[in-house]
């Protein structure tokens, strides 16, 4: 699925890198090749982000705070993530330059807020994404992270459906 915001004509190839975000799920990282084929063919870097949202880490009633321990464990596997989705990209495309995040938050936004920002700042001309991530939450064609960045991003977005062959890719 690729949404472009305003019209076609828009969609932009201004050398901004493809941001990649992934929670290291099984749909996420289906989302890889699509992403090396489009840096690939634009001639782009990737910019592989991960994002730990406090709030959905501690759940709707945690009121003290997440203990520090907890944060750096969350934390550990996303850098974990990153690094594994570092090595499966530079597998894919070796030529591409590759860069990883991790941001936090505990933000009402959440992730797609910070999706949007990180592809903001990077200046990304493209963003490769699953449809569904790790949340338990489920949409019939994409999920609740990919539907609320969709309203508000305006950059080209390229879903990768659940269960998409990776093969399928460039």
């Amino acid at each position: 699925v690729l949404v472009v915001p305003g019209a076609p004509e828009s969609a932009p190839n201004t050398g901004g890198p493809v941001l990649v975000p992934t929670d290291g799920s099984e749909n996420a990282t289906n989302a890889y090749p699509h992403a090396a084929t489009l840096a690939a063919e634009l001639g782009v870097s990737i910019h592989l982000l991960s994002v730990l949202d406090l709030q959905r880490v501690g759940g709707v009633f945690d009121a003290g705070g997440l203990d520090r321990s907890v944060i750096d464990r969350f934390e550990g596997d996303l850098h974990d993530t990153l690094e594994a989705g570092r090595t499966t990209l530079t597998e894919r495309g070796p030529w591409t330059t590759i860069d990883t995040e991790l941001r936090r938050t505990a933000e009402f936004e959440g992730i797609s807020g910070q999706i949007r920002d990180a592809a903001q700042s990077v200046e990304a001309d493209w963003i490769v994404m699953g449809s569904h991530g790790r949340s338990n939450v489920t949409r019939q064609l994409v999920g609740s992270v990919t539907e609320t960045l969709l309203r508000d991003i305006d950059v080209p977005v390229v879903v990768v459906p659940r269960g998409l062959d990776q093969s399928s890719a460039g």
